[in-house]
């Protein structure tokens, strides 16, 4: 079954805040995985900063960056003297749990090619996924999904959100249902029709 079936089964579908309503959003930090040669890190970067003043204008009073909590390659102290720099006013994290994070926002914002995609989803709260060029990703492998290339998208798709594509995506990849349609799609893409009692 789906690793995350047991945490969030039953966690509810929410819904953009009105903008009245409008407060806690999460911002994951972009980067570019290690095998995209094309990728450039100074994206994460400038994402902090338009990203964040996106979403203030949108309404949400408040914003904390999570980042990546493997040790070494992005530390913490970098990124608050660029909040600092810049004056951005939000609270920057590193080693909290996910979890709890994605549990205090009423939206998620965040790279595409990251495993909190799922999580959020799973967690019943909107996604809204960048995939920055010029990057060197196959954006069909994410079935559809809406991506933003940019933070200027932003704002058109927090008044577009709906889940069916959300829901989509994250049953392709957890099957967060049954459990039975990613040992019978494995088993029929190596040419074997099986029924469902002989995958248990």
């Amino acid at each position: 079954g789906s690793p995350f079936s047991a945490r969030y089964g039953n966690a509810e579908k929410r819904s953009v805040p009105e903008r009245s309503a409008r407060r806690n959003a999460l911002l994951l930090q972009y980067t570019p995985v290690v095998t995209d040669l094309r990728g450039l890190n100074n994206a994460m970067f400038e994402n902090v900063i338009k990203a964040t003043r996106t979403l203030r204008r949108a309404g949400f009073s408040t914003i904390k960056l999570k980042l990546h909590p493997g040790p070494g390659r992005w530390k913490k102290a970098y990124f608050q003297a660029i909040v600092d720099h810049w004056e951005l006013d939000i609270e920057v994290l590193k080693t909290e749990p996910l979890s709890e994070c994605i549990a205090w926002a009423d939206i998620v914002v965040g790279p595409i090619q990251s495993g909190s995609v799922y999580e959020s989803l799973a967690g019943g709260k909107p996604y809204f996924a960048f995939l920055i060029s010029p990057h060197g990703q196959d954006a069909d492998y994410f079935n559809g999904y809406p991506l933003l290339e940019d933070a200027e998208m932003l704002p058109g798709a927090l008044e577009s959100w709906e889940w069916s594509a959300a829901s989509e995506l994250l049953d392709s990849m957890y099957d967060t249902a049954s459990g039975m349609e990613n040992p019978r799609r494995f088993w029929a893409a190596l040419g074997e029709e099986l029924a469902p009692s002989e995958l248990r």
